[in-house]
């Protein structure tokens, strides 16, 4: 996995993100069962 360094911080970060807050986002993005979060997740690391 390619990693670049996140501002002058000195961290190493992944390029590649996967953005999470939908899972628990109920107000925006409607209501998801836990299993459709976890098969998000799991989708996403095999990817």
């Amino acid at each position: 996995m390619k990693k670049r360094l996140l501002g002058n911080t000195g961290i190493e970060v992944s390029e590649i993100g996967f953005g999470a807050w939908q899972l628990g986002n109920e107000k925006d993005w409607g209501k998801m069962t836990d299993a459709d979060a976890v098969h998000l997740v799991e989708q996403a690391i095999d990817e």
